[in-house]
């Protein structure tokens, strides 16, 4: 089976993930006329860039704290596009940044962020069925790498999870 690798190239997508306790802080963000909520920090890492030193730089931008956030898994994701694209692979690295209480009042404060425990996020239908498993398996601290089966034939915002798996 031909599947593009076209996302597979020096510029990977790395999302971190800030966790306090039990909750997880989301970012809800308009795309293709539909709001979601999603990772609250990522980039595309370039190639010889430092995804750590990167990731810190967007911490204080966006957050206004400056904390190492440390690796966790990698997720595969098998998403099925329109043409051109057709049937793509994704390899994210995961980053986790586990603050305490105190830290969590120094974040910059954003109407567009929201705290949510496991229950909330998997109640909200402003989150996309592969990101509520996700951010579910991250609070509940499965590190396992997984691969996931996503179907965006329709759009991004509406992608559907059609299977998963532990790697």
């Amino acid at each position: 089976m031909n599947i593009s690798t076209k996302f597979d190239n020096a510029k990977e997508s790395s999302p971190v993930f800030v966790v306090c306790g039990d909750r997880m802080l989301l970012k809800r963000f308009k795309f293709e006329d539909i709001w979601c909520y999603g990772a609250t920090l990522g980039r595309f890492i370039e190639k010889g860039q430092d995804p750590i030193e990167m990731l810190i730089q967007l911490e204080k931008d966006e957050l206004g704290i400056d904390l190492p956030p440390k690796y966790i898994c990698t997720i595969v994701s098998y998403i099925n596009k329109p043409e051109p694209d057709g049937r793509v692979r994704l390899t994210s690295p995961i980053y986790l940044l586990e603050i305490s209480e105190d830290i969590r009042g120094k974040i910059k404060k954003d109407s567009q962020v929201k705290w949510m425990n496991v229950e909330e996020i998997n109640n909200s239908k402003e989150i996309r069925e592969d990101d509520k498993l996700i951010f579910t398996r991250i609070i509940e601290q499965k590190y396992d790498d997984i691969v996931l089966d996503v179907d965006q034939m329709g759009k991004w915002a509406k992608a559907k999870l059609l299977s998963w798996k532990v790697a």
